[in-house]
């Protein structure tokens, strides 16, 4: 029973611990270049056979953010749900961002998270040079 009890509590630590290291973003402050706007093609997205309406893939948009972020300028990808809403970030508007691995989340007006995938980071260019793409 003990043994039981402590195995718990350390599952239990490790789970908040987890919990709370996913949250801890370093948010930076940039602005909002672009964004670019492309239609999905419904036969390139995968649907589940559960799914009876595949009405929901004809209105996907795939979204392109250009992030002025100082030195660096970044791309990141989403896909919104819907062609008939606007991106949900406000170009040429602050924004905040955090860069973790290939991901970039976003912050909307709200507050709200979104995931969005890391395309490009390219070096802004130095007076007279010209942009270094990494």
């Amino acid at each position: 029973m003990r043994r039981t009890l402590v195995a718990l509590s350390i599952v239990s630590l490790l789970w908040t611990y987890t919990a709370s290291a996913k949250k801890e973003r370093q948010w930076q402050t940039g602005t909002l270049l672009r964004v670019y706007e492309a239609s999905v093609d419904p036969r390139s997205v995968k649907v589940p056979s559960s799914l009876a309406d595949v009405s929901v893939a004809k209105d996907l948009v795939d979204d392109t953010y250009e992030i002025d972020a100082g030195e660096y300028i970044y791309q990141s990808q989403e896909i919104r749900r819907s062609k008939h809403q606007p991106p949900p970030f406000m170009v040429h508007g602050s924004l905040q961002f955090a860069i973790e691995n290939d991901r970039v989340y976003i912050k909307d007006e709200e507050g709200k998270e979104h995931n969005t995938k890391l395309v490009q980071r390219k070096l802004k260019a130095a007076v007279g040079g010209n942009a270094h793409g990494l």
